[in-house]
């Protein structure tokens, strides 16, 4: 892939919602751990992105980068654990990768002078060195910049994670 320069785009939340049933019916343990190699994807120097596959399930960002980092099934079980990657490469696969694999990182993907976008904030127990299953309880800001004459007023919108759809499938 890299000597053609494909880059792959991962449906990371396939584990979860689609883990148990490969493991034990599908493809079998060895095969199934190897769905979504988003670790193996970065050793070897692509560039991945992940992504949801809406309608199939709902859009939710927050739950794609704690699939990409815990790999968790329903039941509980981590499918790849060799497979799982850290935040901020979770986090640079919903953003920056994703702005370069559609050539857009010009204008977007990162918090740069000149580039659009929506800042996200966590809340300020959260980090980079979290426990990675808790990832997806941290209290999140979003920010869009107002479409108005006046480019620095903001609107800020906050969203608890726990409040949720999914709020019960997060703490398994």
């Amino acid at each position: 892939m890299k000597t053609l320069d494909i880059q792959p785009s991962f449906f990371a939340n396939h584990t979860f919602y689609w883990g148990d049933w490969h493991r034990d019916v599908a493809l079998g343990p060895k095969r199934a751990d190897f769905i979504s190699p988003q670790a193996t994807a970065w050793r070897l120097g692509l560039r991945p992105s992940a992504h949801n596959d809406s309608p199939v399930v709902p859009p939710d960002v927050m739950k794609l980068i704690w699939s990409s980092v815990n790999r968790r099934t329903q039941s509980g079980d981590i499918l790849g654990p060799l497979e799982r990657i850290d935040v901020y490469k979770a986090l640079q696969q919903v953003t920056i990768n994703a702005a370069w694999q559609i050539h857009e990182d010009d204008r977007k993907g990162s918090i740069t002078p000149a580039k659009l976008s929506a800042g996200c904030r966590l809340s300020a127990n959260h980090s980079m060195q979290m426990c990675p299953r808790r990832f997806d309880a941290a209290n999140v800001s979003l920010s869009k910049p107002a479409r108005a004459r006046n480019r620095m007023r903001q609107r800020v919108i906050t969203a608890r994670l726990s409040q949720s759809p999914f709020a019960a499938e997060r703490h398994r």
